[in-house]
């Protein structure tokens, strides 16, 4: 490939231009990002990839911003069983006292019958499922779901404690709802909440990039309190509780009980732009048998802050944030594996490179590709997602996902000592960047990852 001094010069050459101050940050919607589209698709030009079809791009729509309109209706309530004289039962729901809408969920008038459904999480491999006791039940109720995880105060459990895992992501527990037809989620703080009644900002589950036609709420934990024992004679911490001593479900029905209201939400959306190329493989192991996995994706998201948002560190502070390290360091290594693997000649796996956007919207990029593959996932064998490979210290690489495939602990030991890195391996395939939305397809990923550092996410994360 020219020698190790040219490569070093294109990928200097590379990040400094993708992190340039004429670039913006690579903001969405900015006309930098749109600038570091068009020049990645023409890198994969140069480099001789093929289009993937007719396409070097995959666009879809993202949310550049969500906003409430105080004009507008906000408003809910929950209704209950009547009265003996036939006077139904009404809880108010003030908007921004007790109760808010979010950002992630649709907009419009709803009525719909509620049900618990504790803490909204489905896993397989923990074999805890707080659907699996509502049956069908679900199915077009709004769904009351606690925050967090259970036994967050139990360093043993299957959930990790008071490390987090994926199914405490709001996100993740919105999909989950959407995946079991419900109708609309209610989350409310769970025991652990430090400020019981405390609302969630508007965002904090993200825009509604991820579409779902479901609204989302928050009400505050006193109120779902009170429902929940009218509803059930039980109190809400004693189902807690329950939860946490056998890791056995709660939900059932809220018998009689439903939320109506209507929620205005108004958003500013922009087109973004996957970039991607193709280098063809001839689909043969060595031994000559056809490979039914016969793809490999190579992946590094190209997007970054822009001036500065919710995500940024500098909080207040509007200037470009750069994105040298996250992730033009990324970008910079995908275009440079792409020359020099065509270089090299075919493979027996076609390798799909993907430039991504979207990625610091909540994986927007990746998400969309995922659902809308421009290759079949049944066909990729693996993904690798290169994020944050900028700052090497003591050749110490971090590679997460290496439990995903089979035999990846031996090929990253012998490809890691040839290459004279030591590496430290996590096996989970879960993590915030674009790996997360391939392991959900239950496809091996592997991320390799330089480590963090205090520029991160912020103006001073420079090509320098």
């Amino acid at each position: 490939a020219g020698g190790n001094a040219a490569v070093e010069a294109r990928l200097r050459e590379s990040v400094g231009w993708l992190a340039a101050p004429e670039r913006e940050g690579r903001g969405p919607g900015t006309a930098g990002i749109g600038a570091a589209a068009d020049w990645i698709a023409e890198q994969f030009t140069a480099a001789g990839l093929q289009q993937v079809g007719p396409l070097r791009r995959q666009s879809f729509m993202m949310t550049l911003e969500a906003t409430r309109p105080d004009d507008k209706p906000n408003r809910a309530e929950l209704v209950g069983p009547a009265d003996p004289d036939g006077t139904p039962t009404v809880i108010p729901l003030e908007f921004g006292e007790t109760f808010t809408p979010l950002a992630a969920g649709c907009w419009g008038p709803f009525e719909l019958p509620l049900v618990f459904a504790g803490y909204g999480i489905t896993a397989p491999t923990e074999e805890y499922d707080d659907y699996a006791p509502l049956g069908d039940g679900a199915k077009a109720a709004a769904a009351v779901v606690l925050r967090q995880e259970p036994q967050k105060e139990n360093p043993h459990s299957v959930f990790n404690g008071n490390q987090a895992t994926q199914h405490a992501a709001l996100v993740r527990k919105i999909a989950n709802a959407s995946e079991h037809e419900a109708g609309g989620v209610v989350f409310c703080n769970d025991a652990s909440a430090t400020e019981p009644d405390q609302l969630m900002d508007f965002r904090r589950a993200g825009g509604g990039e991820n579409g779902r036609a479901i609204p989302v709420l928050q009400i505050s934990r006193s109120v779902v309190a009170d429902l929940i024992e009218r509803a059930t004679g039980t109190p809400l911490t004693t189902f807690e509780a329950d939860i946490d001593k056998t890791l056995k479900p709660q939900s059932r029905p809220l018998d009689g009980w439903r939320i109506r209201g209507e929620v205005t939400i108004e958003r500013q959306e922009t087109d973004a732009d996957n970039i991607v190329g193709l280098l063809p493989g001839t689909g043969r192991a060595a031994d000559g048998t056809a490979l039914d996995r016969d793809v490999v994706i190579l992946g590094a998201h190209y997007d970054h802050l822009g001036y500065g948002d919710s995500n940024s560190l500098a909080p207040g502070e509007k200037a470009v944030h750069h994105g040298a390290d996250d992730n033009a360091s990324g970008t910079a290594m995908l275009l440079e594996v792409a020359r020099q693997l065509q270089a090299a000649g075919p493979l027996p796996r076609s390798v799909l490179f993907v430039a991504f956007a979207g990625e610091e919207r909540g994986l927007l990029g990746s998400g969309h590709y995922t659902a809308n593959p421009l290759l079949p996932l049944k066909r990729t064998a693996a993904m690798v997602n290169l994020d944050m490979v900028g700052r090497l210290t003591d050749d110490k690489l971090i590679i997460h996902g290496t439990g995903t495939g089979t035999g990846f602990d031996p090929l990253i030991d012998r490809l890691t000592e040839a290459a004279g890195f030591t590496v430290a391996k996590e096996p989970g395939g879960f993590g915030p960047s674009d790996h997360s939305s391939f392991y959900a397809r239950k496809i091996p990923v592997l991320h390799l990852f330089t480590g963090s550092h205090t520029d991160y996410h912020r103006p001073t994360d420079t090509a320098d």
